[in-house]
C-alpha cells in the first residue's frame, strides 16, 4: 500500500509539473491527472495522500511568487479538479 501512496503523489508532483509549463499543449488533461491522483490516493491511503504533495505544491508556489497568479490558479482547473477528486473518492 505505500507504494501506492508513493505512485499517487509522484504523478501528483509530475502532473502539477506539467500544469504549471506554459508550452504545454494539453494543461487540462495534466490538472485532471493531477486531480485523478489526488482522487485514488485519497482511496488507497486517505488524507495524507493529499496533504503531502499539496503541502509541496504550495510551498513551491509560495517560493516562486506564484500563488495568487491568476493565470497559475486558470491552468490547475481548481473546480474541475475538486469535481474529479469527489467523484473519484465517494
Amino acid at each position: 500500500p505505500d507504494v501506492m501512496l508513493t505512485l499517487c503523489v509522484a504523478i501528483a508532483f509530475w502532473s502539477f509539473a506539467h500544469c504549471l509549463d506554459p508550452d504545454e499543449p494539453h494543461q487540462s488533461r495534466w490538472a485532471a491527472l493531477l486531480a485523478l491522483s489526488f482522487g485514488t490516493g485519497l482511496l488507497f491511503k486517505g488524507l495524507i495522500a493529499v496533504v503531502l504533495p499539496l503541502g509541496g505544491i504550495l510551498a513551491y508556489m509560495v517560493i516562486s511568487r506564484q500563488l495568487f497568479s491568476a493565470s497559475v490558479w486558470s491552468r490547475l482547473h481548481p473546480l474541475r479538479g475538486l469535481g474529479i477528486i469527489l467523484v473519484v473518492a465517494l
